[in-house]
């Protein structure tokens, strides 16, 4: 079948739908195309049974995009707070400021004594990192504020006021951008406070990102029902402005030249402009031009995705468990970064079982490694139903512990055949550490549990080596745009009436990124589609 549409988006996660929402707004004929099954991507929940639970973010973390986002395009959600806790065996402490950061120096302090003077020094840095970050997201981002650039008003007493601001901090910035683990390294020789504040980012996240976490963690808001809610309601308006979304419909080929889509069922699809959400490598290698321009530059850039490395992937435990009164959800909290052992991730490097770049045959070396390496983490736990009393059964809990895992060494071992080990090994670290550490009665009360790795991850969302948050900081050089003032940029490509938007196309890129570079690119094909019009 042929098809013919003014815009064809590929990939249906947060930058797709924001894209597909503003282009269909605006009256062009839209269409999406999604490989898999489900929209969303990476980010949205599934059920099992009586449960929902979230499969990507824990959370929406607001910074200035998300909340002006669905108020302008009038969806119907509702939020509750999503408090963040940091918790050891025996210490905990709750995420309430950003700039007031007493308590969790206190908490810092108990676990380490001998380097008060070091942690005073790093939540000071905290704090002057978080000041420069509340400047940057300090308003409503303006591509999201209705005639932001034509209101006199607004634009006097809010964007150029704010914007001057921007411009002072920007350069402030720059110091921040060496990796977290170096710059608190600057702090402290302890490699083991090192690894506790750290170890729980991607690899290499640069200061500046990491370390304004802590405002980010008091910016996280709950969707009532899940987060899918927020997918279901981006859909429903994609839908009711005549946008069409067809699920199963996986993109094999692109010709830049003829602007066609072929998909896997043999359609094609004609655009004017095409907006790609998925992995750039994947883009490069299906696209086809005879424009010699192009093509030097689709080779340099596929050249460099290929050899590419995603940010760091998960595994993930959907558990569920009976729960009277529910008294370990209780325990547990809403969302909950626990680190049980204080030994720290530095000393149980991935080279312990490599031979040079290869990986070791031995099976229980292997493993071994793994369970130490579970012992040693930092666990994500988040417990949906405290959120919204109707995500699991009465009187039960679903619990989503998470940990960073690498995907090579997933890749590695079910390469192997040990697939099935590695899991079960996960279930019974993972149940093991936390009863016996913290959550008492948790193993004993858990009737099920659901497995998700880095491989799930790939292949349920169609992303590249599984990873969370686009391109690894790890690249030399970076393959994407990271710099604030280069945003804009970042959804261009090689090849003309293409663009790109989501995790791929900025980093870091936490779901208010994707949404960002979706807005960004509806706002260049919306005004070149009108331009041409006239």
């Amino acid at each position: 079948m042929n098809y013919t549409y003014d815009v064809v988006v590929v990939g249906s996660g947060m930058g797709g739908l924001t894209t597909a929402c503003y282009t269909a707004k605006e009256g062009h004929r839209v269409v999406v195309l999604e490989k898999q099954k489900q929209p969303g991507g990476l980010f949205g929940s599934f059920t099992s049974g009586e449960y929902v639970f979230d499969h990507g973010a824990r959370a929406v973390e607001n910074s200035g995009i998300m909340f002006p986002m669905f108020k302008q395009l009038g969806l119907n959600l509702d939020f509750v707070k999503s408090p963040v806790h940091i918790r050891t065996q025996e210490h905990w402490v709750p995420i309430t400021s950003d700039v007031e950061l007493d308590d969790y120096e206190a908490f810092l302090g108990k676990l380490f004594p001998n380097d008060k003077e070091a942690i005073h020094n790093i939540c000071l840095d905290v704090i002057s990192i978080s000041k420069q970050m509340r400047v940057l997201y300090g308003i409503d981002n303006p591509l999201f504020v209705e005639n932001a650039f034509t209101d006199m008003k607004y634009l006097s007493k809010v964007l150029l006021p704010w914007f001057f601001k921007f411009i002072f901090t920007i350069p402030r910035t720059q110091r921040f951008f060496t990796p977290v683990i170096q710059h608190l390294q600057k702090f402290t020789q302890n490699q083991q406070l090192v690894d506790f504040i750290s170890q729980h980012f991607f690899e290499e996240t640069p200061a500046i990102f990491a370390m304004s976490y802590f405002s980010l963690y008091t910016d996280y808001n709950y969707p009532k029902g899940g987060t899918g809610k927020v997918v279901e309601e981006m859909v429903r308006y994609f839908k009711d402005h005549h946008g069409t979304l067809k699920l199963d419909q996986e993109v094999i080929h692109i010709d830049s030249d003829q602007k066609t889509v072929l998909t896997k069922h043999g359609d094609t699809y004609h655009y004017k402009k095409l907006v790609w959400a998925g992995s750039t490598t994947r883009l490069h290698q299906l696209t086809t031009t005879t424009n010699e321009k192009t093509l030097t530059k689709q080779k340099t850039a596929l050249a460099l995705t290929s050899k590419g490395k995603g940010a760091d992937s998960v595994m993930t435990l959907f558990m569920k468990v009976k729960d009277p009164g529910r008294k370990l959800a209780q325990q547990a909290g809403m969302h909950t970064f626990y680190t049980p052992y204080l030994d720290g991730l530095s000393g149980h490097p991935l080279s312990l079982i490599k031979d040079g770049s290869t990986f070791v045959k031995s099976k229980k070396k292997v493993m071994d490694w793994v369970k130490e390496w579970y012992r040693r983490n930092t666990f994500e736990i988040s417990v949906p139903v405290l959120r919204d009393e109707t995500l699991a059964p009465k009187d039960e809990s679903g619990f989503i512990v998470s940990i960073l895992l690498d995907y090579s060494l997933t890749k590695y071992i079910a390469d192997q055949g040990w697939y099935t080990d590695l899991i079960e090994l996960t279930k019974q670290s993972f149940v093991d550490i936390l009863d016996e550490t913290w959550l008492k009665g948790l193993k004993k009360n858990t009737y099920e549990m659901l497995p998700a790795s880095p491989l799930t991850m790939e292949k349920f969302a169609a992303v590249y080596q599984g990873s969370l948050s686009g391109w690894s900081f790890a690249n030399r050089p970076m393959l994407s745009e990271y710099f604030f003032t280069r945003v804009n940029k970042s959804v261009i490509t090689p090849y003309n009436d293409i663009y790109q938007a989501g995790q791929w196309a900025f980093a870091p890129a936490g779901l208010p990124t994707c949404a960002l570079t979706g807005k960004l690119a509806s706002d260049r094909i919306v005004k070149e589609l009108k331009s041409k019009k006239k």
